[in-house]
């Protein structure tokens, strides 16, 4: 069917691995040194506002709030749209 050459598909050799930039270990640390920088200015902030938590309910939940209402949005036109709509949103 195919002649007496290789088949139209060749797989790359076992055990061969795409080139990818970046080191897994880069990324670990990247990610740590995020997740310390953002706990301590959330502590540092709540520190700050210990005494009035009325400003620190407030700054909490602003942010709260509108991740909230944009991923509602989100879920709100999958489900009545249809499953297109997801494939759509994820493209």
């Amino acid at each position: 069917m195919y002649g007496a050459g290789a088949p139209p598909f060749q797989a790359p050799p076992f055990g061969q691995r795409p080139n990818a930039s970046g080191h897994p270990v880069g990324a670990v640390f990247l990610g740590f040194f995020v997740s310390v920088v953002a706990s301590l200015l959330y502590s540092g902030f709540l520190l700050i506002a210990y005494k009035d938590q009325s400003v620190a309910v407030a700054v909490v939940a602003a942010p709260a709030a509108m991740f909230g209402y944009t991923n509602g949005l989100v879920l709100i036109s999958a489900v009545e749209e249809s499953p297109m709509a997801l494939r759509d949103l994820l493209e």
